[in-house]
């Protein structure tokens, strides 16, 4: 019994000296964390290259940081988990997905994520694409569904090519719904598409690039209306000194 009482009151001696130990620790730890708030010119500046907030199940949930910090729970950075996530839309054929080089989960800002690893909310300087990729880097804000594909996107999109501010809003089928863009030679568009993806209805301002792009009167300025396999069903040409309404199936 006094061998016995002799070891309990080891224990304790050494728990009191780790407990000791780890307030200490705990104490520091606080101290360099205060110390980081402190004034600087007049502001409270904490710099950081990431920071990754989990919730009550210690599951990532938001990534902040320039670039994105990694998250083995997010689904776009795992070509496995993509496959089984979007791979039965293309019949198991997702190598594609390996090659599209217009496809990018990187940027740098903010992803918010679900509890089963989708992208459901980016706003980034870049942002990344979409799963099925984009065709110029976005700096802007991306809304996904609980799929992880884009249903709403608001942002400049620009590289060598393209220079254009574009509010888009998606079907569920994933093609756009409706667009609103400012191109980059001046022309703007308002587009009204269908759940197959065909445009049904076009108002436009075009300085040449968008007639080129849709096979419309060159420097058309008006609106388009067109059947369920894109022909032209109605069409009013607003533009200075020739204005015209024709209806394709009067001939008028």
């Amino acid at each position: 019994m006094n061998e016995l009482k002799q070891q309990v009151e080891k224990q304790r001696r050494l728990l009191r000296r780790y407990m000791y130990i780890g307030s200490l620790l705990i104490a520091t730890f606080f101290s360099f964390l205060l110390l980081s708030f402190r004034d600087t010119d007049n502001a409270r500046v904490l710099r950081a290259r990431g920071l990754v907030i989990v919730d009550e199940q210690g599951r990532d949930r938001i990534l902040i940081g320039v670039p994105f910090p990694h998250s083995n729970q997010r689904i776009r950075t795992d070509f496995e988990k993509s496959k089984a996530a979007w791979g039965w839309r293309f019949g198991g054929k997702f190598d594609w997905y390996k090659t599209n080089k217009s496809i990018d989960a990187s940027g740098a800002g903010m992803v918010i994520l679900d509890e089963k690893g989708h992208d459901r909310l980016t706003i980034g300087a870049p942002a990344p694409s979409s799963w099925i990729g984009r065709i110029a880097p976005l700096t802007g804000m991306t809304i996904n569904d609980d799929e992880g594909s884009e249903r709403a996107g608001f942002g400049l999109m620009k590289n060598e090519n393209f220079n254009r501010v574009v509010l888009g809003l998606d079907h569920a089928t994933g093609y756009e719904a409706a667009t609103m863009a400012v191109i980059e030679d001046g022309s703007t568009s308002i587009r009204l598409n269908d759940p197959q993806n065909n445009n049904r209805l076009q108002l436009l301002n075009d300085r040449g690039l968008l007639s080129e792009r849709e096979s419309l009167p060159p420097y058309m300025s008006g609106m388009v209306l067109k059947d369920e396999n894109g022909n032209t069903k109605s069409l009013l040409d607003a533009t200075p000194l020739k204005p015209v309404w024709l209806l394709k199936d009067t001939l008028r």
